[in-house]
């Protein structure tokens, strides 16, 4: 019987989407997460969107402190399984793969990173100058466009207006 089972069900690793928590407990970690958590969570939506895997190291790209945002977004990532935010196949610190994630996570990553980036870009344009701020703020979110191929949207960039 339990051969059976286990031939008929689908591994949970295959499944597209996941409903064990709450949408509200979802939207609150993406809306109290920081601008680099927001940045991996938006890069784990968009590999179970576009079945990619990532390879961390190359998120960060040429940043100043690549090791230290690669070691923040390993942890992040792994607190977010844990918190049951999605799930993932293979090796955080080598190539990963995001399954199980939740619609309203798929849909809504992008546009609170998006929301973390404009803030993060007023918090520091007072020290770093306008420019300055928006280009280290934008800089996660265009690498991770980047790794995915995608180009940022002029829709949904954040603007320099506020």
């Amino acid at each position: 019987m339990i051969k059976q089972i286990g031939q008929t069900g689908k591994p949970s690793w295959e499944s597209d989407t996941k409903q064990d928590i709450s949408e509200e407990f979802i939207l609150n970690y993406l809306k109290k997460s920081s601008l680099f958590g927001s940045e991996i969570l938006f890069a784990a939506a968009l590999s179970q969107k576009n079945r990619k895997s990532i390879k961390v190291e190359s998120l960060v790209g040429d940043e100043a402190s690549p090791e230290i945002k690669k070691s923040y977004y390993m942890g992040y990532v792994s607190a977010s399984q844990a918190s049951g935010i999605f799930d993932y196949t293979g090796n955080v610190y080598n190539h990963f793969q995001v399954s199980n994630a939740s619609q309203v996570f798929l849909d809504q990553a992008e546009n609170y990173l998006l929301e973390k980036i404009n803030e993060a870009s007023d918090d520091l344009s007072e020290s770093l100058g306008k420019q300055a701020a928006r280009s280290f703020a934008e800089e996660g979110y265009n690498n991770i466009r980047s790794y995915f191929e995608k180009k940022p949207s002029t829709e949904k960039m954040p603007s320099d207006e506020k």
